[in-house]
């Protein structure tokens, strides 16, 4: 199994403020490159979480799950639409 099928979760839909379109996150490697390059929010506590998370799942100490709600909580704190 490869290291990405490992790391992904159940899709979790987003739409980012002042675009129109929802967009799917399934991995780590998913999450990780929108909370660095498109998050709203710089360094919120959540945001960090959720990076950490992601940071874990690449070495195997974090379950996908655990990222996926890490995310969502990531999410919810900077007031994005989550539709999970």
């Amino acid at each position: 199994m490869t290291t990405r099928r490992r790391m992904g979760f159940s899709p979790v839909k987003f739409r980012l403020a002042g675009d129109g379109r929802y967009r799917v996150v399934r991995d780590a490697h998913d999450a990780i490159k929108v909370l660095a390059t498109e998050w709203p929010v710089d360094n919120s506590p959540a945001m960090s979480r959720a990076t950490l998370a992601c940071l874990k799942s690449f070495n195997d100490d974090a379950e996908p799950d655990d990222v996926r709600r890490a995310f969502i909580a990531a999410a919810r704190e900077a007031h994005i639409d989550v539709a999970a």
